[in-house]
């Protein structure tokens, strides 16, 4: 059987042989003390992050026509992508990973408030009595609140000018968030929408920046947002996630005394004596 100290020794010299090799390579000329930092230290190797910040603004700027245009995180990555695997030396970038970690790592740290970018659709927004459908994408959401021009034709937009019966103004007070897809044709057959004048939002998932977007420029229309969710982490993250300030979004209105939780919650109860 092996002694502790036999087994300290062992492990003491299998974690020093390198070093040792390089001490009496060097007693035997020492020219050789000059190799021991690249013998002994891995070579630096620039990382996806550091390729993809080198060259994310060119890459916005060529998929923007130099700001001209909005653009989505996947025609920046075409642009970024043959620069970022030519450092790296590889030969596949995933998008996912260049869209919500290395660009939304970028802006984060760098002035980009005045790039164009129109992220996915990850939801519904639907007004009551209309039945008109929003994406709860930043294209999506920016043409209904009139940020930039609708896909409408040209006589559709001109009735809504003489008096705009689409939107929150003259439309509904309340809007109700629920954390899944799926639940509009209950509502729809119970007429919730039309009896409680309430528009109706879902998101695949936690809250996306168009959700927040929205629910924050809309804040002087509406009473209150209702919150459906499950009783899970899941849910508890996006009933916290959906009125406050991200990394992606900074609120401009102060919404949180609007948002009712629906959901159930915890309860404890105290026996005193």
């Amino acid at each position: 059987m092996t002694s502790p100290v036999d087994a300290i020794n062992a492990a003491v010299q299998s974690v020093t042989k390198d070093w040792a090799k390089q001490r009496k390579a060097e007693e035997r000329n020492r020219d050789a003390a000059m190799n021991r930092r690249a013998r002994l230290m891995k070579s630096y190797r620039v990382t996806q992050r550091e390729a993809a910040f080198e060259v994310m603004e060119e890459a916005y700027l060529v998929a923007s026509d130099d700001g001209a245009l909005p653009t989505k995180p996947r025609q920046i990555m075409y642009q970024a992508r043959p620069y970022i695997l030519k450092q790296k030396g590889e030969d596949s970038l995933h998008g996912q990973y260049f869209s919500q970690q290395l660009l939304i790592a970028y802006m984060e740290e760098h002035d980009c408030s005045s790039w164009d970018i129109i992220w996915d659709a990850r939801g519904t927004f639907i007004e009551p009595h209309t039945g008109r459908e929003i994406p709860l994408g930043t294209l999506g959401v920016r043409q209904y609140l009139g940020e930039r021009p609708s896909f409408d034709s040209a006589n559709k937009s001109d009735a809504m000018k003489l008096y705009p019966t689409a939107g929150p103004e003259n439309r509904y007070r309340n809007i109700l968030c629920i954390e899944k897809e799926g639940f509009h044709p209950i509502f729809q057959a119970a007429q919730l929408q039309q009896r409680f004048d309430i528009a109706l939002m879902s998101n695949k998932g936690m809250s996306v920046t168009a959700s927040r977007m929205l629910i924050d420029r809309l804040a002087k229309y509406y009473d209150n947002v209702f919150v459906l969710r499950d009783f899970d982490r899941a849910g508890f993250s996006i009933f916290g996630t959906l009125f406050t300030d991200s990394r992606r979004y900074v609120f401009e209105n102060n919404v949180a005394g609007k948002v009712i939780d629906l959901g159930l919650r915890p309860s404890v109860r105290l026996r005193i004596g």
